[in-house]
């Protein structure tokens, strides 16, 4: 996953949490931060499909299994 989308990830739970937590603490009308918040959790699924077929055993970026050991061919 690139570091920008993951960082925007990052960002969209801290702005949902922060909703959550603000709706709980609040009496009034909450504040709403995830629509300002949520560009990375709508650019996940495009990039998992785009990317996501792409992904071979041999790509250096997909992680091993835990059985796997390093170096190992099926």
């Amino acid at each position: 996953m690139p570091s920008l989308l993951g960082i925007l990830l990052i960002v969209a739970g801290l702005g949902d949490t922060f909703d959550t937590v603000a709706a709980i603490l609040s009496s009034g009308s909450p504040v709403v931060t995830s629509t300002v918040t949520f560009l990375g959790e709508l650019l996940l699924p495009p990039w998992l499909l785009i990317r996501g077929h792409r992904l071979t055993p041999d790509d250096p970026h997909q992680p091993l299994n835990a059985n796997d050991e390093p170096g190992a061919r099926p």
